[in-house]
């Protein structure tokens, strides 16, 4: 194992050294210098990246707010990092997840772990929000469809309110419907005391 991760590690390396040999060759011997630093630099970023392993960025977000922010898109003090991570680590939630919950203001991490606050009125509330403008963006179409506009000239006028309703309907999903499918899944795993969601057990 640690053969094959020295292998990869070189495999990351090599393009980089090649690339230091040609950067050197099509500059002056003054600027040499400063290119073989720069190109140093990213070899030596290219190694530090290739030796952390997930958990290890998991490690370097938690306890670093600007790796955290770079990461996630917001910045939270430590303790509430550390109740993300026991969260995310424990419901096993990618970082788009995470991002998607903080969005849509349904995590909570002023407690140790973190939850999820979905409730059912959110979904419902967003299915009905969803409904309404599924139908009003039918409604466009028809009206469009059946020749009830005065000129040829509006037509590009109906077809982009639909598509900005298509695209409200996304973010409806993404604040309401979403959020509690996520919440729901975690309680299901919870329940049957199961690590991976995605084989569940009969239970």
């Amino acid at each position: 194992m640690a053969d094959e991760d020295k292998g990869n590690q070189c495999d990351n390396v090599v393009p980089l050294l090649r690339a230091v040999q040609k950067e050197c060759a099509d500059v002056s011997r003054t600027g040499k210098n400063e290119a073989v630093e720069s190109m140093i630099e990213l070899v030596r970023d290219a190694v530090r990246e290739s030796e952390i392993s997930p958990e290890g960025r998991d490690t370097a977000a938690e306890n670093d707010e600007v790796v955290f922010k770079k990461r996630f898109g917001f910045s939270v003090n430590a303790a509430q990092r550390k109740s993300i991570f026991a969260l995310k680590r424990e419901a096993d939630l990618t970082d788009d997840e995470i991002c998607l919950l903080k969005r849509s203001g349904s995590l909570r991490y002023d407690h140790y772990p973190a939850t999820i606050d979905a409730p059912r009125s959110l979904l419902i509330y967003g299915l009905l929000m969803m409904a309404v403008t599924f139908v009003f963006a039918v409604y466009i179409l028809l009206k469009t469809g059946f020749g009830e506009l005065k000129s040829l000239t509006l037509i590009p006028i109906p077809i982009a309110m639909v598509i900005g309703l298509v695209y409200l309907i996304v973010l409806i999903d993404k604040q309401y419907v979403r959020p509690y499918r996520i919440a729901r899944r975690v309680k299901e795993s919870a329940r049957c005391g199961f690590p991976d969601w995605r084989n569940p057990p009969d239970c």
